[in-house]
């Protein structure tokens, strides 16, 4: 089975974690349905998580760590607010 998944990897970034330490920070947007398959499926949404980090270490050669937290952002920012991204239709 082959998945085509639209994303849009921000460049990494410093920002400040709950306890206020320095961490990289990347914002990752995907297309509202990859969004709803991701919260329904939990197969689909570890595939999705892996997707993520295997283009992260692609483009940016950074090797995450496992213990991966994925806030849910409602608008609100703390810190600097991510840069904007878009997705191209093809």
């Amino acid at each position: 089975m082959q998945y085509r998944i639209p994303m849009s990897l921000g460049p990494p970034r410093e920002d400040l974690d709950k306890d206020g330490a320095v961490c990289m920070v990347y914002d990752v947007v995907f297309h509202p349905e990859t969004v709803e398959n991701a919260l329904a499926q939990q197969e689909f949404r570890d595939f999705v998580m892996q997707l993520t980090l295997y283009q992260i270490a692609q483009k940016y050669k950074d090797e995450l760590q496992a213990e991966l937290k994925f806030p849910k952002v409602k608008g609100n920012y703390k810190g600097v607010a991510p840069l904007p991204q878009v997705m191209r239709k093809k």
